[in-house]
């Protein structure tokens, strides 16, 4: 909403006539709304709430001023200033802030992604360089919207500036979990753990090609499930080992009991 709805409402009010400066002062109460919201919500000072809802007072009050609707243009830029140098600075703390804000975000994923974070290094320093990355993207971001709303057109702005919102949210998302993922933490986190093999003959790991139940390899349990019936079973009913005197015929018995004798 903070983000769809103040474009949305500047372009109705900016095709039904209203001037530029209204239409941007009356788009950004949506979002000088939300801020005010979520600070009552909360009952206490949240930092990037206050810093929000600051840089949207001090702009309005700017364009009201000085009748100049770029000022409230490059308030997204103000919000990325300081948001990029406090993700820069959370790197001298414990936990740097986008670790902070991804459990805030994936509240289910909280406890292994504290366990993670307290006995595997690497977790951490993926985190970091994540916070790294977005801090510096962040300073970019703040630059490259100085330029959109001091030379642009006015109403080309508010579209660029969403659109620019939106695809570097997006894009960090691939870099991010690439981190994660050389971390070799990304299927923990997002894809169930999964137990790694152990050593052959190691109690409580199967190995290579073995049953989880039994222990015995796959390839000779089912051989042992059914077993071939010997010679003397498929011609003798009994199971005998030696087959009756008449499968032989009438001198079975004899040629059976002499064939030993020298000739």
């Amino acid at each position: 909403m903070d983000i769809g709805a103040p474009t949305a409402l500047y372009y109705l009010l900016h095709a039904n006539g209203v001037s530029d400066g209204t239409a941007l002062v009356v788009g950004a109460v949506p979002v000088l709304i939300g801020a005010g919201y979520q600070l009552l919500r909360h009952r206490r000072p949240d930092m990037l709430g206050v810093v929000v809802l600051a840089t949207m007072l001090l702009s309005l009050l700017t364009t009201v001023i000085s009748d100049n609707p770029r000022e409230l243009l490059v308030r997204t830029a103000w919000l990325s200033l300081p948001a990029g140098l406090w993700t820069l600075a959370s790197l001298r703390s414990a936990q740097p802030l986008c670790y902070r804000i991804t459990l805030l975000v994936l509240p289910g994923k909280a406890a292994v992604m504290r366990r993670l974070y307290a006995t595997e290094p690497l977790f951490r320093r993926a985190f970091r360089n994540i916070t790294v990355m977005w801090g510096v993207v962040l300073l970019a971001d703040c630059g490259l919207r100085i330029a959109m709303s001091y030379s642009l057109p006015v109403p080309t702005v508010p579209a660029l500036d969403t659109t620019l919102t939106v695809v570097t949210v997006v894009l960090l998302q691939l870099p991010t979990h690439y981190f994660l993922w050389r971390s070799g933490s990304w299927l923990t986190v997002f894809g169930g753990r999964r137990r790694p093999p152990g050593p052959a003959g190691l109690p409580g790991q199967p190995r290579y090609g073995e049953s989880q139940d039994s222990g015995t390899p796959a390839s000779s349990s089912a051989s042992q499930t059914v077993a071939d019936e010997s010679d003397g079973a498929r011609q003798s009913p009994r199971g005998d080992s030696a087959p009756p005197a008449s499968t032989f015929g009438p001198f079975g018995r004899a040629d059976r009991l002499n064939w030993l004798n020298p000739k």
